[in-house]
């Protein structure tokens, strides 16, 4: 039986595993990806777009930065999944190309019809602080990216909800309308805490980047 077009797993490491399968020919039984971007960070630290399709005969090692996973398959149809960064491994078979990413930092399918999830939400947010901070720090492109491919993946994550966590602290007005996602926050840190993947003192972006 053919594997799904693509699966989330999680290892006893606590690590996150997202598989995409891009087949030669579509199974038809589920999604099929026909081509997957990637965002990924070059040797010299800058930030490019990895396309991925059948068959794959390039590099197939990379390094996956923060941002959004894009899969297409014949239809036109789009499924975004949210990384915070991790290592992606390419593998080609006569069937078929693997994306096997592996990360330390959650790995999420985002919804951004009807009902946003809180997990949606909250990346979406994440994002924003992110463009936030590149505005206040007013670094060329090249220098921000740089400055991003030395942050851990877990810790982005980490100094993503603590920033969330005291933002939404300082303006209480606004909590009851986000009242889902700071439940969110405050159970992800206590959850990572409790599995020791979070340290006592954890920075906000602003001291990460």
């Amino acid at each position: 039986m053919a594997e799904l077009g693509y699966s989330f797993q999680q290892s006893e490491q606590n690590k996150y595993m997202l598989k995409i399968n891009v087949y030669a020919i579509p199974t038809e039984k589920h999604f099929d990806p026909q081509q997957v971007n990637f965002p990924i960070f070059t040797a010299d630290g800058r930030i490019e777009h990895l396309i991925v399709i059948h068959p794959w005969r390039q590099h197939t090692q990379f390094r996956v930065c923060v941002g959004r996973i894009a899969m297409r398959d014949r239809k036109e149809k789009i499924v975004q999944v949210a990384t915070y960064g991790g290592n992606l491994t390419i593998s080609c078979e006569e069937t078929r190309t693997q994306c096997a990413l592996v990360s330390p930092a959650p790995l999420i399918e985002l919804i951004d019809e009807g009902p946003r999830s809180p997990e949606t939400t909250l990346f979406n947010m994440i994002e924003a602080l992110l463009a936030e901070r590149r505005a206040e720090l007013g670094y060329d492109n090249n220098v921000y990216q740089t400055h991003l491919a030395a942050v851990d993946p877990l810790m982005l994550f980490l100094a993503g909800l603590v920033t969330l966590e005291e933002k939404f602290a300082q303006t209480p007005s606004i909590n009851s309308q986000y009242q889902t996602t700071i439940n969110t926050i405050h159970k992800t840190l206590q959850r990572l805490r409790e599995r020791g993947d979070c340290p006592t003192s954890v920075p906000t972006l602003a001291d990460l980047i």
